[in-house]
Parts: structure tokens; sequence; C-alpha cells
């Protein structure tokens, strides 16, 4: 069942919908169409449905060219990083809109940064939880994909809380 779950999920849901509704259609158009050729209207309602299914068939292309439009819109965005060091539910460090290259490192990326604002001391932990994207717009309607990286750390770090903040150029303002 995973495969089907993994298969489905990444159909927008107008897409999924307009799926069911055509394999449904299909059932029902030979159902009926069997059941009109034996009352003798099958002529008609064989026009109808062909008609019918030309439009679904413009719709579908139309939707898959949205999707795919949007998709790489939003892979033109730029994408930025929040992340979150927590020791027993206390925020040791705090990354604030570092920017990222691609989704591939967000996890390698946070912990570098960690690392960093750990003086360079490696970091031990349990665990990390990776959430996103979300699109985020600014007061001058700049988009952006935001994602967070939670890390669960073992042991709390000799340094004090610290939060780092990037400017959206990149530039580290701490």
């Amino acid at each position: 069942m995973r495969f089907w779950k993994y298969l489905w999920k990444p159909l927008n849901v107008r897409i999924q919908i307009l799926l069911i509704f055509s394999i449904i259609l299909t059932f029902t158009y030979f159902i009926v169409y069997s059941f009109c050729k034996s009352m003798g209207f099958a002529e008609m309602w064989q026009n109808w449905m062909e008609a019918f299914l030309a439009i679904a068939t413009i719709i579908l292309a139309f939707l898959i060219g949205y999707n795919e439009k949007r998709q790489d819109w939003e892979n033109t965005l730029p994408k930025r990083l929040n992340a979150c060091f927590d020791y027993n539910g206390e925020a040791i460090f705090t990354v604030e809109n570092a920017p990222l290259a691609g989704t591939d490192d967000i996890r390698q990326w946070g912990q570098q940064i960690g690392k960093q604002m750990n003086n360079n001391q490696f970091l031990s932990f349990n665990g990390f939880r990776i959430e996103g994207p979300e699109i985020l717009t600014d007061e001058n309607k700049n988009y952006k994909m935001q994602y967070k990286l939670t890390v669960w750390l073992q042991e709390k770090p000799d340094e004090a809380s610290k939060v780092w903040k990037y400017n959206d150029d990149g530039k580290l303002l701490v």
C-alpha cells in the first residue's frame, strides 16, 4: 500500500478529482452504453459522451500545464532555512532565514551552522525533523520557499543560547 500512497501523493488534488471522475465516467459509459444499445438510443448517448470526453480532455491538459508551470515557479523561488537546536524543550541555538542552495542539503547545512554557533565543536544529537516547504511573501511581495529544521541535542552545549539571523541577501546579521 505504501507504493500507491507514494505514487498518489504528488498529484494535485484537482488532478486526483478529475482522474477519479474520469474513471467513474468511463465505467458508467460502458454500463450505460450497453444498456442504451439494447434500448435503441445508443447513438445519442455516444454523441453526448464523445463531446463530454473531448471537453474533459482539454480541461485535464490545462490542469496538467498549470501544475507544471507552478512547480517550475516554485523551483525558481529562493530557499531559506530556519533551524532550531533543541535540548529538553529549550531552544539552545536558533537560525533564521539562512540561505539554502537546495533541499538536499537541509540537514547538512543546518548541522554546519550549528557547529559554527558552537565554536566549531560538533553537536551530538538524537534526531531531527525537516518541515516544509512553505511559500512565504514579504511586504514587497517577494516570495520565498521556507524550510524548518529542528535538531534534538543529546547534551547541552557550553555556549549560552544564540540567535543568528540572515537578511534576504544571505548576509549574517547576528
